[in-house]
């Protein structure tokens, strides 16, 4: 079964888990150099970049890696984001399903369709 990754996480998981790392780095000096160092830090680390922060230091977006918007917008598309990552599970498996099948390995096609059923229950 495919394992479970922080792209088919939703958009406040992901926002609550950069604040962590964000809260857990260390740096001196003013509020604007710290904050620069800490973006920058991140941007290394994780690949996100164009960090927005609220007046109070904490994240409310940033782009990931491949350029998507990650967005704590109050769980306004949380409900379009976990059937996104549903549908992008279910398609990883048909695939290694499909790919088994050309290869003739009908067990491998058969684990595969039994992990669609149970991702779609």
């Amino acid at each position: 079964m495919k394992t479970f990754k922080e792209y088919a996480m939703t958009s406040r998981q992901q926002i609550t888990q950069m604040q962590g790392y964000w809260g857990d780095l260390k740096a001196h000096g003013s509020q604007k150099s710290v904050d620069d160092t800490k973006k920058k830090s991140l941007e290394r680390k994780f690949g996100i970049r164009d960090i927005k922060l609220d007046r109070k230091g904490k994240i409310i977006s940033f782009k990931s890696e491949r350029g998507k918007l990650v967005a704590g917008d109050g769980g306004k598309n949380e409900g379009y984001q976990e059937d996104q990552n549903l549908a992008d599970l279910v398609g990883g498996e048909a695939s290694d399903m499909i790919k088994a099948l050309k290869k003739g390995d009908v067990r491998k096609a058969k684990t595969s369709y039994k992990i669609i059923g149970r991702l779609l229950k």
